[in-house]
């Protein structure tokens, strides 16, 4: 889909997020100007062109700036359906898991930080393709400052 069939078929609005139709689809059963796209299992908005699935936050990109995204779309406060311009980015794979959100398993309560059955505290951080190890602690609070003085130097965003 080009940005002028897009532009044909969808009127974005950047402020709010939302895709409605410009046109009535469906031999008039889905007026102009109702919002368009289902939430996915994913999380993720979804909405169809034809027999085609798209991600609501790549139209959206595709309306908002004129171009698709040339990698992938971060959603940059973590909420898979907030489609606001603002709230998103064209970021390559690193940029993008460098915003990822807490995995469900973790005990510590921040990325990067793990608490070790001794009752130390380890501190990490991946860049350069790698995973390093910034040390190992006695006080969480230390192995959290190692964490965050290594996301400052190496460019993590961190949530909003």
């Amino acid at each position: 889909m080009t940005y002028e069939e897009a532009h044909a078929l969808f009127v974005y609005d950047p402020e709010t997020g939302l895709l409605t139709n410009r046109v009535s689809r469906r031999y008039g059963q889905i007026a102009a100007g109702t919002e368009i796209g289902c939430l996915h299992h994913t999380g993720y908005v979804v909405l169809s062109v034809g027999k085609k699935q798209h991600r609501a936050h790549r139209v959206a990109w595709l309306l908002g700036t004129g171009a698709w995204p040339t990698g992938s779309i971060d959603h940059i406060n973590g909420v898979k359906d907030d489609n606001r311009l603002v709230n998103l980015r064209d970021a390559d794979s690193t940029t993008q898991q460098r915003n990822q959100g807490l995995n469900k398993d973790n005990k510590s309560g921040l990325a990067g930080v793990f608490i070790l059955k001794s009752g130390r505290v380890r501190a990490t951080i991946n860049y350069e393709g790698r995973r390093h190890v910034l040390g190992t602690y006695l006080d969480y609070f230390e192995a959290v400052c190692a964490r965050k003085s290594a996301e400052v130097k190496h460019g993590y965003t961190g949530r909003l």
